[in-house]
């Protein structure tokens, strides 16, 4: 079984992945068969089953005791809520079985530029999508926030033109439970984000808690307490860092 994987060295974190062979293909085609056609389809089946089903009983009750108001509109609710939840699970995971599956087909080490390019366009609708469902449902509850991070294996973050407001929750919601995750961030104390290092670093003391950052991109840097602030925080690093400043 270990000859059909091997250590997959293209992406961000080096895992144990299928080789590009026919079982990876087939694997694939597979996962894309079972969870973006099937799942969604026993789903809305077993649902519209489930509202005929209802109907059925809401008529003979009808027949008996009356029509009841009450019960068609929970009948209504129920079939809109089906409709919603079958259309959710397409939206949200059939980008990613999509992608996951050209990743399979088109994975070569001799890429053209704009086929690359095209590739990481593909990456980037899909983590999009990934991105609107953290802020639409982190909050809800504990198991939702647990799902959520728990689909990202690394973190890239560009702050240059966020505003301070989301900054600020970015830091104080998210930050603390994806920091061992972070393998590039830059930061920028422009006019238009004044004070973002030195919020970053009132939030984050220690860098020793970036424990798989890479990358480390600072501009417009014009304390010079905080430049060496950042400089003695770098041994912290246990990674080889390529690191980028400008004042």
């Amino acid at each position: 079984m270990l000859t059909l994987f091997a250590v997959n060295k293209n992406e961000d974190n080096e895992c144990w992945a299928l080789k590009n062979a026919d079982y990876r293909l087939g694997f694939d085609i597979g996962f894309f068969i079972a969870h973006g056609l099937i799942f969604p389809l026993l789903m809305s089946t077993f649902g519209f089953l489930t509202i005929c089903n209802i109907r059925r009983q809401q008529r003979y009750s009808d027949q008996q005791n009356g029509t009841s108001n009450l019960r068609r509109y929970r009948v209504r609710d129920f079939r809109r809520m089906t409709l919603v939840q079958t259309a959710c699970t397409i939206i949200f995971i059939l980008p990613y079985v999509i992608q996951k599956l050209h990743r399979t087909v088109t994975d070569s080490d001799c890429e053209r530029p704009e086929e690359v390019a095209w590739e990481r366009l593909s990456l980037c609708i899909v983590r999009v999508l990934c991105v609107d469902l953290l802020h639409a449902f982190y909050g809800l509850n504990y198991h939702f926030n647990f799902i959520l991070y728990e689909q990202y294996r690394s973190y890239r973050f560009i702050f240059y033109f966020i505003s301070k407001y989301n900054f600020d929750i970015i830091c104080s919601q998210h930050l603390p439970f994806i920091v061992d995750r972070i393998i590039d961030l830059s930061l920028s104390d422009r006019e238009n984000t004044p004070g973002q290092i030195n919020l970053l670093l009132s939030y984050i003391p220690s860098f020793s808690q970036f424990t798989q950052l890479r990358s480390l991109s600072i501009f417009h840097l014009h304390s010079y307490n905080i430049l060496m602030k950042i400089v003695n925080e770098c041994h912290h690093l246990n990674h080889q860092i390529f690191n980028q400043l400008s004042t």
